[in-house]
């Protein structure tokens, strides 16, 4: 954990190749622990790989990012399967990120319908997210929203 908490720190200070060192360690050491313990540590995996696309994005290593991003995306629809209530939210988080790395492939029909099925388990996860998404489209008051994982980024301009 205080691996990839470095990483996303590294990433902050604009310290991109220490950042996706720290990741790869992250990664690797939570890929011996999953096959060792995958019911425990199998989310764990998953979140050091969603940050190790990032970290890769971070880098232009495009092709590299979207293999990261695929396997947390397996790995989280497992989760989510099993355990809908515990996994949705982070599902649609990978799925948005597997969207952004599409996208800048230049993969926008592939990054299109990912982003689809992130709406529809967002959607799954909180019904009440289609009126919290009614009310921001009409600039209306929102109700609060704490998690980021429903906002869009802009497909255009990624690195």
């Amino acid at each position: 954990m205080e691996l990839t908490n470095e990483s996303r720190r590294l990433a902050d200070l604009g310290r991109r190749e220490e950042a996706l060192a720290a990741s790869e360690q992250a990664v690797a050491i939570r890929r011996q622990l999953a096959e060792a313990r995958p019911d425990i540590y199998l989310p764990h995996l998953a979140a050091s790989l969603n940050n190790q696309s990032l970290r890769l994005a971070d880098l232009g290593q495009r092709e590299e990012a979207l293999a990261a991003s695929e396997q947390a995306v397996a790995i989280r629809r497992q989760l989510a399967k099993d355990h809908p209530d515990t996994y949705l939210p982070h599902l649609a988080a990978s799925l948005d990120n597997l969207a952004d790395t599409l996208s800048s492939l230049g993969r926008d029909a592939e990054a299109s319908a990912i982003r689809e099925e992130a709406d529809a388990v967002a959607w799954e996860q909180d019904p009440r997210r289609r009126l919290r998404w009614g009310e921001e489209q009409t600039g209306r008051r929102a109700a609060p929203w704490p998690l980021q994982v429903f906002r869009r980024k802009p497909a255009s301009g990624l690195p």
